[in-house]
């Protein structure tokens, strides 16, 4: 029944895929609860324009036979449907649609408002090949439309190249970890189930919710991982049994109640951490948190379901472990040796080069999602670089700011007085809208930059005319809003991930002390993180090797996102070696013998799982889109400095100073723990 059922769900993911990318957003926009969103309905509402495209036209636009060749291609994109408006400089005569070096012009082509993301593509394909057919390939188009359309192209990619190239990299080295290509082929199929299955859901959460498309590779990424600790951890333990002397059935019993129980609690502890995103308004990170969450929970089934009725089919066709991964006195066991003896200096070393390391943390600053994240040389890249090169005018994003009613002459002058006095402007116009007037302010630097943002909030400081409302929109001001949006619900979602994982650790140990000591060792862990990445990606260390354009910033989305699921894998890792250590302290054994013999026997599964997720981190980070990349990046370093300097050095140090104070808890608390007896693997 249970294989059934798991067929099934890898049917419908496979049906899901094909339709899957059509349902997502690319959209990081703030929620639609902020000023900017408000005020950007408004104003599409007033101007009944949303989006707007560009075509670059190489040649002098004064040439007679190009200048035709435009006026004929603007008309018969003017005549399309869904087409809002259109200007040309052939019909213009504006010197602000022609290069200040006069050897190119453009075309600005207005959206209508409402068009559905399948319809938006099919005008756009529509517009490059009018243009194409006038103007042949001297027509290039671009936009704020065409980036979110590239964005979206570009993410789908990068998914496909990575699978292809990683998955079966990791396969291969998963069953060569586990000694058996056996095992690598039953390791393989809970990876594909749990992968299609997951985009399953995804495609189940975009019929209800918004889900961005960025959330398929985030929860790619993390399926993978997941599931690949999971399979260690239970064929390795198959394995272990079997060494033991027990024959197939119990070894099989074992490893579900025994791995399947600390499994569990890793979904648990990983859930937990992701559903902090929740508590953000922004529809990406709940996407992304419903995403890697039902991610979690199939990856959980799977494993507990799935992968014992594999085992159970083939398992005796997969050889017994070694002595040397029995021993318990192995060279983890030695590792930890040394570093009990030296506790103080593991302890103190450690904490030390993580700190180095989350050193650039200090300088961190932010930048929205635009162009740059595309790869280098892609069309729409090219087209608004050299816009933003040639057209001084069209060089930044502008910022509208609408006022409703229009006040009256002397007021309006005033408040555009007040408006002119602020640094950081280039130029601004004022637009009548029926009883709205629209001011649009144009920054001297490009809208992700802080000087843009601090211009946002120069606007807003400037008191509205007497009895109007104001509200600021733009690139600059959606990014403020993000940024004050995810400042002011951090501590909730910190609670509920912190608090969620405290309490979950708990019932697995029974202990106060480890819970905590936990959670701050992996919050100093990733910490030191984030600051590589801010040192390769906002300050551009490795810029030209790995192929990307430093932005001077990272994205606060990719920061928070890649800052959660770092905490989800670490929780994961944690309970691995936490299982371990708690089952030869339950069997008699002192702190620092179980502390040994725990990482003897986890250390491996967990390196050997960082080892192969490591291959599908950088898969992504190989892609083409610059915050993938930096994902990729920066879930790679979390999980090499987890796997190694956290697990191997400074928890055990951390856990031999503590000596039995490790296992404390209050007594009519412990009382209930062994009473409920659920922490026990």
């Amino acid at each position: 029944m249970h294989l059934t059922l798991w067929v099934l769900v890898a049917l419908a993911g496979l049906v899901a895929a094909t339709q899957l990318f059509d349902q997502l957003s690319s959209s990081l926009d703030p929620a639609a609860s902020s000023e900017a969103e408000r005020t950007e309905a408004r104003l599409v509402a007033l101007t009944g324009t949303d989006g707007r495209v560009a075509v670059l036209v190489d040649g002098d636009p004064n040439d007679p036979t190009l200048a035709a060749s435009i006026a004929t291609a603007a008309t018969g994109v003017d005549q399309t449907l869904g087409v809002r408006s259109v200007a040309a400089y052939p019909g213009t005569g504006s010197d602000l649609l022609v290069a200040d070096d006069r050897t190119s012009s453009l075309i600005v082509v207005g959206l209508d408002d409402g068009l559905e993301d399948d319809t938006e593509e099919l005008l756009l394909a529509e517009i490059a090949t009018i243009t194409h057919r006038h103007l042949g390939d001297r027509a290039r188009i671009a936009g704020s439309a065409t980036v979110d359309a590239e964005l979206g192209d570009t993410a789908e990619r990068d998914l496909v190249r990575a699978d292809l190239l990683a998955l079966p990299v990791v396969m291969a080295l998963l069953g060569l970890a586990l000694r058996s290509w056996r095992a690598g082929a039953i390791g393989g199929i809970v990876v594909a189930v749990t992968i299609t299955g997951s985009l399953a859901a995804l495609y189940a959460l975009a019929q209800l919710t918004e889900v961005s498309v960025f959330a398929v590779n985030v929860v790619s990424m993390f399926a993978v991982g997941l599931t690949v600790d999971y399979c260690l951890l239970m064929i390795g333990r198959y394995r272990t049994e079997r060494a033991a002397g027990h024959d197939h059935a119990v070894a099989v019993s074992t490893v579900h109640r025994q791995a399947g129980k600390v499994v569990t609690f890793s979904g648990l502890t990983v859930s937990v951490a992701l559903a902090g995103l929740i508590a953000f308004r922004e529809p990406v990170l709940r996407s992304l948190a419903y995403g890697g969450i039902a991610a979690t929970l199939i990856a959980v089934a799977a494993a507990r379901t799935l992968l014992p009725i594999l085992i159970d089919r083939w398992g005796h066709r997969i050889p017994e472990a070694p002595p040397a991964e029995l021993a318990d006195h192995g060279a983890l066991a030695r590792l930890a040796g040394v570093v009990q003896r030296h506790a103080v200096a593991a302890t103190v070393g450690s904490l030390a080069v993580l700190a180095v390391l989350a050193l650039p943390l200090l300088h961190l600053d932010f930048t929205g999602l635009d162009v740059r994240s595309l790869p280098p040389g892609s069309t729409t890249r090219t087209v608004s670089e050299t816009i933003s090169a040639h057209y001084p005018a069209l060089r930044a994003e502008p910022l509208a700011v609408l006022i409703d009613p229009t006040p009256d002459a002397f007021a309006l002058d005033t408040y555009l007085a007040s408006i002119n006095q602020r640094p950081g402007i280039s130029t601004t116009s004022v637009t009548v809208l029926g009883d709205t007037t629209l001011i649009e302010v144009v920054p001297n630097t490009a809208a992700g930059d802080q000087i843009a943002r601090d211009l946002v909030a120069d606007l807003r400081a400037i008191p509205a005319p007497d009895n109007t409302q104001v509200g600021i929109t733009g690139e600059a001001a959606e990014d403020v809003d993000l940024i004050d949006s995810i400042a002011s619900r951090l501590a909730l979602a910190l609670a509920i991930a912190i608090g969620g994982t405290l309490a979950l650790l708990f019932a697995f140990t029974g202990s106060i002390l480890i819970p905590l000591k936990a959670v701050a060792v992996t919050i100093a862990s990733l910490a030191a993180s984030l600051g590589v990445l801010v040192f390769v990606f906002q300050d551009g260390h490795g810029a030209g090797l790995a192929g990307y354009t430093p932005l001077g910033g990272l994205d606060p989305i990719i920061l928070l996102v890649a800052g959660t699921f770092a905490f989800g894998l670490s929780t994961d890792y944690e309970v691995f070696l936490l299982g371990a250590i708690l089952e030869e302290h339950l069997a008699g054994a002192p702190t620092n013998t179980a502390v040994a013999r725990g990482l003897q026997r986890s250390g491996r599964i967990i390196t050997t799982a960082a080892a192969l997720i490591l291959i599908v981190f950088l898969g992504f980070a190989a892609g083409d889109l610059a915050i993938i990349k930096q994902l990729g990046v920066g879930l790679a370093i979390a999980v090499a400095l987890d796997a190694t300097l956290v697990r191997l050095i400074l928890v055990p140090a951390t856990m031999t100073l503590a000596g039995r104070a490790n296992w404390w808890s209050p007594p009519t608390v412990a009382r209930l723990h062994r009473r409920l007896a659920i922490g026990h693997p």
